[in-house]
């Protein structure tokens, strides 16, 4: 199912698979010393600054001709890190010297087949396997511990910040590592096994477990099985996995502000929330936040989202809460039932966004499908509760569990 394109403001990251091929390089420069600041997952939250040295790189890099009966690494060079001693065994005082990639389409497969690439990351180093996907300012690689006993597939998210002019997104970035790592008890959360910030390449380093697939991709197939009696059963258990994450972050303080198919990740068998770049965290007196522009993904954004809620100094106002993600919840278990958002109709971007705020464009809810299968009247309810527009009707994700939990005590 293809979403339509985002309105401006709206963050969407499209992944592409896009691989990379380095430019032949020069001899490696003896670098000078110099301090550099790195914040390390050791640092959080408040990231305070590390001392470091630099030192040479181990690996000189070859050129093309010098590699052409060999596989293309995928970095331009392997990542060096120099570690110095600490008091606190538990820090690890170290500075990545990225090489920005050449990015390129062509000799795809090729790019990747290497057992040369490895970064190491607070003294400890992963072998890059390949280039999972593009988008933005960041890309992400597949990489495995280097000890064979060891191995595991994990997700290392590289971020270039040295390009970025908006610092709104550059924070957006280095918001999602804070909440990240607010929230790694949880189990419904996507697991941050480490990261680095080096201040001096402006790199953001995030190293994560990877999973199978996304709820997005998950929906292509299970729409597709709407004539089989057992569909609405998934649909019901997916629903119940995807109350249960974002309960989990409701009571952490933390509005998610995007949630959408595809930022949900099955990882194993378990369902888990990704992307935290937009979302706020509340202070224990507040229950709302105010944002100075609309943010999210159309289709699934909120009225309050996507319309001014009020006026301060000729600027507008977008007061979300934590009922903008039941709306957004809302939306995905529409698209799990009929196949779309319940906006999806409505080709032009801002005469979507106008429906979604208006009081009176009102959502259409069939108790039957196309194909004479009916929704189950657990689902139909929870649909229409969370899709009402006045965002104080709508109920709690704790009150929406427990109707589904009444629905599933019945199984």
């Amino acid at each position: 199912m293809h979403e339509p394109k985002p309105v401006p403001l709206i963050h969407e990251p499209k992944p592409v698979p896009f691989m990379l091929e380095p430019k032949p390089s020069d001899p490696m420069p003896t670098p000078q010393p110099a301090h550099q600041e790195v914040y390390t997952h050791t640092s959080h939250p408040s990231y305070p600054k590390l001392q470091t040295t630099p030192v040479r790189p181990t690996c000189e890099p070859q050129s093309l001709s010098q590699k052409k009966n060999e596989s293309t690494p995928v970095f331009k060079r392997p990542l060096s890190v120099n570690s110095t001693k600490s008091s606190d065994p538990s820090v690890s005082k170290e500075t990545i010297k990225p090489a920005k990639p050449q990015i390129t389409t062509s000799n795809a497969k090729k790019s990747v087949e290497t057992s040369q690439d490895v970064i190491t990351l607070n003294g400890k180093q992963y072998q890059v396997l390949s280039l999972l996907g593009k988008g933005g300012s960041s890309s992400v690689y597949l990489v495995g511990g280097t000890s064979e006993h060891e191995f595991k597939p994990l997700a290392l998210k590289v971020v270039d910040l040295s390009d970025i002019t908006d610092q709104s997104i550059a924070d957006s970035y280095l918001n999602e590592v804070e909440l990240l790592a607010k929230l790694q008890g949880c189990p419904y959360v996507i697991k941050m096994h480490d990261y680095v910030y080096d201040t001096a390449s402006k790199h953001l380093y995030v190293l994560m477990e990877k999973g199978d697939t996304d709820l997005s991709k998950y929906m292509r197939n299970l729409n597709k099985m709407t004539t089989l009696p057992n569909t609405m059963i998934i649909i019901i258990m997916h629903w119940y996995e995807m109350l249960l994450a974002v309960k989990e972050i409701h009571a952490a303080g933390i509005i998610h502000s995007d949630l959408k198919p595809a930022n949900f990740l099955f990882v194993g068998n378990v369902l888990k929330i990704i992307d935290f770049g937009i979302a706020c965290s509340l202070q224990d007196d507040k229950t709302s936040v105010h944002k100075d522009t609309a943010s999210g993904t159309l289709n699934y954004m909120s009225p309050e989202a996507a319309g001014q809620t009020s006026s301060s100094g000729g600027g507008n106002t977008y007061r979300i809460t934590y009922k903008s993600d039941v709306w957004s919840l809302g939306c995905i278990l529409y698209n799990m039932i009929y196949g779309r958002t319940p906006y999806s109709h409505i080709p032009n971007t801002w005469a979507k966004m106008l429906a979604i705020a208006r009081h009176k464009d009102q959502i259409e809810f069939k108790p039957q499908l196309a194909n004479n299968v009916t929704i189950p009247p657990t689902l139909l309810q929870s649909m229409k509760l969370c899709l009402q527009k006045d965002p104080k009707a709508r109920p709690t994700v704790v009150e929406l569990l427990a109707i589904i939990e009444n629905r599933l005590s019945t199984f």
